[in-house]
């Protein structure tokens, strides 16, 4: 009898284990672009995808280039799991950092970093060459 109620207790505790819900931390699921990724051109937005809904109000962003300069950011929207962040135009060449610091549900902060680069449009030195043509100087109309 004293064997059957411990293996009734243990399987009880072994159902309830695993029916409580897992109290875990968001998580970076993934990124667009993705990390590490070079660029042929300044992507529009970035966007970043946890692992469940954040605190909207909690969510910052920076953006660095590759001397540690921060870039302005122009926008920023969470909706849900994304946080989507407008990205400047103009900006290429370089490697950038977009630091992230985001509050889960449970109140967790959770801090990383995303980091691409985008290649260099052509320099003028790379552009060809056209040469200058001289226009042709009209002739002298004689009055007459």
């Amino acid at each position: 009898m004293k064997r059957a109620a411990l293996v009734l207790v243990v399987g009880l505790l072994a159902f309830l284990g695993t029916a409580l819900p897992a109290h875990a931390h968001a998580d970076l699921l993934m990124s667009t672009p993705e990390d590490g990724a070079v660029l042929a051109s300044a992507p529009d937005e970035v966007v970043l995808t946890f692992s469940e809904e954040l605190l909207p109000d909690t969510v910052v962003v920076s953006v660095a280039d590759e001397t540690g300069m921060a870039v302005r950011v122009l926008s920023l929207e969470v909706a849900g799991p994304d946080v989507i962040v407008t990205w400047p135009p103009g900006m290429t060449g370089v490697e950038y950092d977009v630091n992230y610091r985001v509050v889960s549900q449970d109140g967790h902060p959770i801090e990383g970093t995303v980091s691409f680069a985008v290649e260099s449009a052509p320099s003028a030195t790379d552009a060809p060459s056209v040469a200058a043509v001289e226009a042709p100087t009209p002739a002298p109309v004689a009055d007459g």
